[in-house]
């Protein structure tokens, strides 16, 4: 099993600790050690995405 490497690290404006890691082609961003974001799981972004785009239908420019 391949051990995760530490890409990054930083605080949020809250003092929560924020971490990127990867291990065999997986990226996570963690927060407080919490799963925020992975590179396999991106279920979350994509209803983030509908959210955001759902009024540009009504938008000529769009």
């Amino acid at each position: 099993m391949n051990a995760w490497e530490l890409l990054g690290e930083t605080r949020t404006p809250d003092g929560s600790d924020m971490s990127l890691t990867a291990r065999a082609g997986e990226f996570v961003i963690r927060v407080s050690g919490k799963t925020l974001m992975s590179s396999r799981q991106h279920g979350s972004e994509e209803v983030l995405a509908e959210a955001a785009c759902k009024g540009l239908r009504t938008w000529p420019e769009a």
